[in-house]
């Protein structure tokens, strides 16, 4: 319990951290800046990963709870969906992976980037 609490309070700190940062620097959503200070929390060892692992672990294990509500919007406009649906099906699966392919790149570039500096 004490756990999941420090969790809480953890990411909803990063969270309020995150609105700052946006407030001052605008740019990317205060959730991203959010996300990348508890990274940043993780990596230096500001966060105690052990205690969050639990929760987060949990929390990942449940996160299609978290689409069931785009779901439902899809069966509210089913008719745009039936009259547009080869266009939408066609727009999810090219820009997943473009999207895929973007991440594959950048990645490959930074582990290539990593083994010169090494």
């Amino acid at each position: 319990m004490k756990d999941g609490l420090y969790t809480l309070t953890v990411v909803l700190a990063c969270l309020l951290l995150g609105y700052g940062i946006h407030h001052i620097l605008g740019g990317l959503p205060p959730s991203l800046y959010g996300m990348l200070a508890f990274t940043l929390g993780l990596q230096l060892q500001f966060v105690n990963s052990q205690r969050v692992e639990k929760t987060v672990a949990w929390a990942i294990s449940h996160m299609g709870l978290c689409f069931v509500p785009a779901s439902v919007g899809i069966m509210n406009h089913f008719d745009l969906f039936q009259n547009h649906g080869v266009a939408i099906v066609t727009i999810v699966v090219a820009t997943s992976f473009l999207l895929l392919n973007v991440v594959a790149i950048g990645f490959h570039f930074l582990q290539k980037r990593s083994a010169r500096d090494e």
